[in-house]
């Protein structure tokens, strides 16, 4: 049985990829970089889980994990690790949580592969990583996370 992936008009990951998102003053969910790669991109999530949550994805579209091929995913994985490390030296988290989502079953809700990397601080309850426990941040304060965080993107 196939997995079931989420159905979408557009892919809002692959339009923001490919500057088509429009800007609605501080509402904005305009990608705010922390790394653009050809293979992979890391961004501050525009839908804070924890301060610092960041969503690292593939540059084309890919729905799922078995839609990625070798070097994308070695790339991703490199990606990955790169922005935890600067996550954590940035922001001194005291945990990180690191997941991914495949089909509806899942809880992946766009259909575009992506890996969330989300720091985590004293008195943080581990199980909330849910949507509901998430707020849209305007994206001035997305890009200086996504500069703080850049900074310390290990050489």
């Amino acid at each position: 049985m196939p997995i079931e992936i989420p159905v979408r008009d557009t892919c809002p990951y692959c339009r923001n990829l490919d500057g088509e998102i429009e800007i609605d003053e501080e509402r904005t969910k305009r990608f705010a970089y922390v790394e653009r790669l050809d293979q992979a991109v890391a961004i501050v999530n525009p839908y804070q889980i924890s301060p610092g949550a960041l969503l690292v994805m593939t540059a084309r579209h890919a729905p799922t994990v078995l839609d990625l091929g070798e070097e994308e995913a070695v790339s991703l994985a490199r990606l990955v690790r790169r922005v935890a490390h600067a996550v954590h030296d940035a922001l001194s988290p005291v945990g990180l949580n690191i997941y991914q989502n495949n089909g509806v079953a899942s809880g992946q809700t766009i259909p575009h592969y992506h890996v969330h990397v989300v720091p985590r601080y004293q008195g943080d309850r581990p199980e909330l990583l849910l949507a509901e426990n998430t707020r849209l941040i305007p994206y001035g304060e997305r890009a200086e996370l996504a500069r703080r965080i850049a900074d310390r993107l290990p050489g």
